[in-house]
């Protein structure tokens, strides 16, 4: 059966904390296997977040949903009998009467439409031209800066050290603008 054909739901499956991307993986390998027809795919929301550590950028994922991942089915009946033979994996969210419930598509929309926005480039940042700014990493932390100027990910400033002007490059996320 073709998935055009069959109406599909999204559902909830609890797993065990940290093990989301591998039990993910685990049933795409049974669907890929074919032991699961009425299954497929699988979501797992994941925020890469960027910050500065000893000056070096540094990269880590967040998983949005820590517990549960989202699978596409036709049905869920093979894919409960399936999640009880997967370590880790404990079962489909239900309600209190012990129904399964589908995830509504305008929210699974959300979280790929999130999913999405974490994986695209660092977006021009609101930083003009001449601006007063705060450096918040780096060995000049907590010191004032002029914006001189702004490309995609980086930002020339000059900072005034010792009572000299000193141009200097640093990452977007270096510096932030000053709340009043």
């Amino acid at each position: 059966m073709e998935k055009d054909i069959v109406k599909t739901k999204w559902f909830t499956v609890r797993v065990q904390p940290n093990r989301e991307k591998g039990i993910s993986e685990t049933i795409m390998n049974e669907i890929e296997k074919g032991n699961l027809k009425e299954v497929y795919k699988t979501l797992v929301p994941i925020e890469t977040l960027v910050s500065v550590k000893d000056g070096k950028r540094v990269k880590r994922e967040k998983t949005l949903y820590p517990g549960y991942i989202f699978v596409e089915a036709s049905a869920y009946g093979e894919l409960e009998y399936i999640l009880k033979n997967i370590h880790g994996a404990t079962g489909l969210l239900k309600d209190r009467s012990g129904k399964v419930i589908p995830v509504r598509q305008s929210e699974i929309d959300k979280m790929i439409g999130s999913v999405e926005k974490a994986k695209t480039p660092e977006q021009l940042s609101t930083f003009l031209t001449n601006e007063v700014v705060m450096i918040i990493d780096g060995p000049f932390n907590g010191f004032k800066a002029t914006v001189n100027e702004v490309n995609k990910t980086k930002v020339v400033v000059s900072v005034s050290i010792f009572g000299r002007i000193t141009k200097m490059d640093l990452d977007l996320i270096q510096v932030d603008k000053i709340k009043e």
